[in-house]
């Protein structure tokens, strides 16, 4: 399972509603912008195509 990944597949969380996250608008920024990274990894290995440039 990835960083920012859900126990549910191919969910994955950042910001306020991720466990232990600060509750600050930069972190979630930040953190969402790691979810894309990590998205971008994650498709490919299920089969699908990434969208990254």
């Amino acid at each position: 399972m990835h960083g920012f990944q859900d126990g549910a597949a191919g969910v994955f969380c950042a910001g306020d509603v991720r466990h232990g996250s600060i509750k600050r608008v930069a972190s979630g920024v930040g953190e969402g912008s790691m979810s894309i990274s990590l998205i971008h990894e994650y498709l490919p290995l299920k089969g699908e195509p990434s969208l990254a440039p």
